[in-house]
């Protein structure tokens, strides 16, 4: 259900061609991280630094509530 994703050389090189769609460097890997492994959520304590994100940026409170829905 859950995973921490590794970062490596194509998810690097994808931050940096995102530089302009996210100016803060974190976010840029995160997006990437999550994008390249085709993730349905990116969990974050910052959902507003993902207003564009083709991925569903939650909070960790957010995702929890997903997780207990759908095992209902």
């Amino acid at each position: 259900v859950l995973g921490i994703l590794g970062v490596g050389t194509a998810e690097t090189d994808a931050a940096f061609a995102r530089a302009a769609d996210y100016p803060d460097w974190e976010d840029q890997l995160q997006y990437a991280a999550a994008e390249s492994h085709f993730c349905e959520y990116l969990i974050t304590r910052n959902v507003s630094d993902f207003p564009t994100s083709p991925v569903r940026a939650v909070t960790p409170s957010e995702f929890l509530a997903v997780v207990v829905e759908q095992d209902s």
